[in-house]
């Protein structure tokens, strides 16, 4: 047994550390100093952040392997090699590569399925070159010919090497100066920017969006544009180091590699391209919803693995050029192996044309496959990712800590690499250099990591390093710190935001001294009020939730002599403070949003602005934006005026108080009221606000509107702040009352805007239905009777009113409105010069143009909508406003079009951030108490299905792999699975409790599930009707088995079902887990 050394640090290393812009997180996020609304401590990670490193010493190149795993490869080769001693401890890591070097095609580059089959190395080569080839064997048949061939011929007959740095690495190194091993690429060099542009010119390069599919780290997909079907990236190498949400170029490759849209990889092949993984190398050069917003890719709702990259795993590291990147299931050629095995026809057409090449790219044989892709409708395109346009991935990870020796043991002082463990399954692991100061943070006073598994349940804090070198399998990360206890609220809050680029550190000095320096003191001076509206003599009143302190808007209403009535809608006037350009602007547009979680509000703007200045608190003057409309008794909008103005808010009252005076009209508020006015005054004005939005409700939708909501969860606490109850947000007449007058001054803001600004207005779009997923929900709606049009928005919500009515389940009316939410796409914000008119339109509102202007204090873009407005009111015209006068506002063009992309990304990270924190919090009521329900099937799919319990939005995933049963059909028409004597798992109340007897229902004979390997046939297809494994008796039943439904069960759509949850502490994040316990066969029949 040879004694195994941990490499040693490479002082040569020609990656150089860059440090990250300053737009990005430079420092650990801290909490604010003072949280808005009952912000619990959330802890600092403990920063041991020095500062840029003038280099980053080379990860190493090999690791050892365990003796298990050692015995088996003995085993295997029939004979132990002896080798060079304890050599391959002492080999000095190679330096970690550059980008700028020449291209290295790595044959191979993604691993086959045998990842459990390395072979046997050569006696005389070095250890890093044994370990490089025990590692080889994943690639298949052809590789383990090719190395027998090699031994034979080391052994036995002489072989000339390839070249004669192969020459030098298969000595020991003797013929470099250096003795450092020549590296080689594990990824495609990346083109350059001129390569690019040929490329996208010949029209072989296509632009695209890579989104990792968080169930399979393996796949990920660009959506291009005129392309029926999303081009998939297959595997890390396709990816070729671009993270999800970064903009890449891409080509495509030979459609000889393409696959048919329903094509699945067997569960064999998935299971050994994971355990592949979990071999992969991961320390050296080769080791590598809301509504409309999907985790799993529409084309591919089901994958096997809930992550590539967990679970135990040692780590050997192959060096050659043709070591393979973990995660698929076949080989991938380089790029110029893929072209010269295009298909007959393809190279013949590509010969005959003028061979225009890059990097060994035919761009001519390149086009032809775009073309293709475009016309094809079966098949699925595959593509390689050649540049990384615009990085668009956050540069903060948060995770596990493991040894880099086995991912599945804590980080230990001896190490010299950790492995990051990321809880955000769409990034890659990443590799920390456990240098003094890492080591220091990580191991202090109260921690012993090598006595205990705590590091595995404790979240660190990293930040990815700017370079990805192309010799590098994973990216190299900086220690940051440690952030706390997996499990706990302020660890998991504080994680939650890094991972979601969440900034809530506190306001530098530069944004507070934008800030008046009277304080909450501030007074609006004289000469302001003169040049307002002065409206404080109005009856204004503002209606929030209860616990809201960032109050930004108001109403008012008041009966004109004609019968028609006068309504005010008053927005605080943000835009007076955050001046253009100003450090306070620029900080709030980074933001650009304020974050609701469930304890806590991470501001946009100061304490002082959000919460006094700009709110518009009851009995002070506040500057507001006023807008008021005259309309009839029926809500219709005979016109509308906008101005500066000053108030003085009479009341603040929750939607609580609201409806009580909708519910009680003729008992007066029971809240406070500043004189002159009277709670009486109040009520009365509230009942008619409510007239006229029913009014204006009621036509929205008979002229088109749509409106599908996800469940909004709300939670009671102890005195300690932990949750103790959960229970749907139930929407009131009041909360329709403030959103129908809130959605009347957006519409006609955006009109107004959009007259006078019809190129540089920041307008919002809610584009139609994803065309495939909504075609998939019409499909399975048709099968529980459901027959949908989708010709509109308005036909899409009367077909689904129209079935909701007759159904007495309040269950299947849940369920019915879970899937209708899935095809809906996200709305964004654009630039009006950007777009077409006829793409401004807003579906689910059905009007045609929009915007965001109510709510300046927490959304960056209706500060600017603000901006917009004052100068239309001024009287400012866009062909007499120039290009200056515009910027200085911030609304140039450009400017404009980037500032609204970042809206987007900030505002979907904040919506994530406020799921997450729901998730959070229902995972840690469920810590202690078990949680249970009637749920009902939404979602079904071949290797499983969706259910929901409505009563908390609990989502719940079930492979069918995980459940037992004796044989197993999916029948693909009626979208239902059917089993064969199902076994429920047994409920957590009794899997708790130490021998339990089994529930009621005895099993006379058990038939266990059949393997996954047994219970496929030689054509892939899971096995019909009769198990292949015998029948275990019952005496040899487990004591613990759930109970037996014998004969057939049937899990289809709408099909209720009962199952059991509680907190999940074995992964990271913690999330719920839930079990079987019971099926209505009635209901599924």
């Amino acid at each position: 047994k040879r004694t195994k050394m941990p490499p040693k640090p490479n002082t040569n290393s020609k990656f150089v550390w860059r440090p990250t812009s300053t737009s990005s997180a430079a420092a650990p996020v801290a909490a604010p100093a003072s949280a808005p609304i009952n912000t619990p401590d959330i802890p600092a990670a403990k920063s041991e952040t020095s500062g840029p490193q003038a280099a980053v010493a080379a990860a190493p190149t090999s690791l050892p392997k365990s003796s298990s795993e050692a015995s088996a490869d003995t085993q295997r080769s029939g004979r132990a090699r002896g080798g060079r001693g304890n050599s391959s401890a002492s080999a000095p890591p190679a330096a970690v590569q550059s980008d700028s070097g020449s291209v290295h095609s790595g044959k191979g580059l993604e691993q086959s399925s045998r990842a459990s089959e390395p072979h046997t190395a050569q006696r005389s080569a070095p250890p890093d070159r044994r370990q490089a080839r025990q590692h080889d064997g994943h690639r298949g048949t052809r590789d383990e010919e090719r190395h027998e061939k090699q031994r034979d011929g080391h052994h036995g007959k002489h072989q000339e090497p390839a070249d004669r740095g192969q020459q030098n690495r298969r000595g020991n190194n003797r013929g470099s100066k250096s003795g450092r091993r020549e590296q080689r690429a594990v990824y495609e060099e990346h083109w350059s920017a001129e390569q690019v542009a040929a490329g996208t010119a010949a029209g072989a390069v296509l632009a695209g969006v890579v989104r990792v599919n968080a169930r399979n780290q393996r796949e990920a997909y660009c959506s291009i544009d005129g392309f029926p079907i999303d081009v998939l990236l297959d595997g890390h190498s396709a990816r070729n180091r671009s993270f999800h949400g970064d903009s890449v170029a891409i080509i495509l490759l030979p459609p000889s590699e393409w696959s048919h849209v329903d094509e699945k990889a067997p569960a064999e092949k998935i299971e050994a391209a994971s355990a592949a993984d979990m071999a992969a190398p991961v320390l050296g050069e080769a080791s590598g919803s809301e509504s409309g917003e999907s985790d799993s890719t529409p084309e591919d709702p089901a994958v096997h693995q809930d992550s590539p990259i967990s679970g135990p795993s040692l780590i050997p590291l192959p060096t050659s050029s043709t070591a393979a990147v973990s995660g698929s299931t076949h080989s991938t050629k380089s790029v110029e192996q893929r072209s010269q095995k295009a298909q007959p026809s393809e190279s013949a057409h590509s010969s005959s044309s003028s061979k225009a090449t890059i990097s060994g790219v035919d761009l001519h044989a390149a086009a032809e496959y775009v073309k293709k892709a475009r016309a094809s409708t079966t098949l699925r395109p595959k593509g390689l990712v050649v540049r990384i346009l615009h990085a668009n991935h956050c540069v903060d990870v948060v995770g596990q800590l493991r040894s880099g020796q086995n991912r599945d043991q804590p980080v230990k002082r001896s190490d010299r690499w950790g492995v990051l463990m990321p809880l955000e399954k769409r990034l890659p692991l990443s590799l920390v250099k456990m240098d003094g100061r890492t080591l220091s943070a990580v191991f202090d006073s109260h921690t012993v990591f090598e006595d205990t598994d705590e590091s595995l349940v404790t979240i660190f804090h990293a930040r990815f390093s700017p370079n990805w070198p192309a010799t590098s399998q994973y990216p190299l990360a900086d220690f940051v710190g440690r952030i706390g206890q997996a499990g706990e609220i302020a660890a998991e809050t504080r994680a939650l935001l890094i991972q979601n680029q969440v900034n809530c550190d506190p306001f530098s000095a530069e944004v507070t001294e934008c800030l008046p320096r009277e304080g909450a003191q501030w007074r609006i001076p004289e000469a302001e009020l003169a040049a307002r509206l002065d409206l404080r003599g109005d009856r204004i009143f503002s209606i929030d939730p209860v616990t809201a302190r960032d109050l930004d808007d108001a109403l008012s209403i008041s009966a004109l002599p004609n019968g028609n009535f006068r309504v005010g809608v008053h927005i605080a006037d943000v835009s007076y403070f955050v001046k253009p350009g100003s450090a306070l602007d620029a900080e709030a547009q980074e933001r650009s949003t304020s974050v609701y979680l469930v304890q806590a509000v991470i501001p946009m703007l100061p304490e002082v602005l959000c919460q006094d200045l700009c709110s518009l608190n009851p009995g002070v003057e506040r500057l507001a934006f006023s807008s008021h409309f005259e309309l009839t008794p029926e809500g219709l909008v005979v016109s509308r005026e906008f101005g500066h103005s000053v108030i003085r808010s009479c009341a603040k009252l929750s939607y609580d108080d609201a409806q009580a005076a909708l519910d009680a009209p003729d008992k007066p508020i029971q809240r406070a009221v500043t004189a002159p006015h009277t709670p009486e005054q109040v009520t009365t004005d509230i009942v008619m606000l409510w007239k006229l939005a029913k009014q204006m409700r009621e036509a929205r939708f008979r002229n088109g509107a749509l409106r599908l909501e996800k469940v909004k969860l709300s939670f009671k606490f102890d005195e300690k702040g932990n949750p103790i109850s959960a229970a749907p947000y139930v929407l009131k007449q009041s909360n329709n009352l403030v959103e129908e007058f809130m959605l009347l001054a957006n519409i006609e803001v955006a009109q107004r805007i959009s007259e006078v600004f019809p190129s540089c207005s920041l307008l919002r779009s809610h584009p139609p239905p994803n065309e495939k997923t909504l075609e998939k929900f019409v499909a399975f709606a048709r099968i529980f009777g459901l027959d949908l049009d989708v010709s509109s928005a308005g036909a899409y919500a009367a077909s689904l009113a129209a079935w909701t009515e007759k159904q007495a389940d309040p269950l299947d009316k849940k369920a019915v409105q879970a899937m209708a939410v899935t095809p809906m796409q996200l709305a964004k914000y654009f630039s009006s010069g950007d777009e077409e008119q006829s793409a401004w339109s807003h579906y689910a509102l059905h009007v045609p143009m929009y915007t965001h202007f109510t709510s300046p204090i927490r959304r960056y873009a209706d500060v600017l909508v603000h901006r917009l407005l004052s100068a239309a009111c001024s009287g400012v015209t866009e062909r007499n406003w120039t290009v200056a006068q515009r910027r200085s506002f911030g609304i140039g063009d450009p400017e404009l079009s980037s500032i609204a992309e970042h809206c987007n990304d900030k505002k979907k990270n904040a919506r994530k951030a406020q799921d997450h924190s729901d998730q959070l919090y229902l995972s840690v009521m469920f810590k202690h108490q078990i949680g249970s329900g009637r749920a009902v099937v939404f979602d079904l799919w071949k290797d499983g299905f969706k259910c929901i319990l409505p009563e908390l939005g609990v989502e719940q995933r079930f492979l069918i792999d995980d459940l037992e049963w004796s044989s197993h059909n999916f029948n693909e028409s009626l979208q239902q699975h059917e089993f064969s004597d199902l076994r429920l798992q047994l409920p957590f109340s009794l899997a708790s409790e130490a021998g339990t007897a089994p529930p009621a229902v005895q099993p006379d004979e058990v038939k266990p599930k059949t393997s996954k390997r047994d219970s496929k046939d030689g054509k892939g297809e899971r096995s019909k009707g009769k198990a292949k494994s015998a029948p275990v008796p019952k005496e040899a039943a487990p004591s613990s088995a759930g109970a037996l439904l014998k004969g057939t069960s049937v899990i289809g759509p709408l099909t209720k079902v009962q199952i059991e949850f509680k907190m999940n502490t074995q992964v990271l994040p913690v999330a719920l887990t839930a079990r079987l316990v019971g099926l209505e066969q009635a209901a599924a029949a």
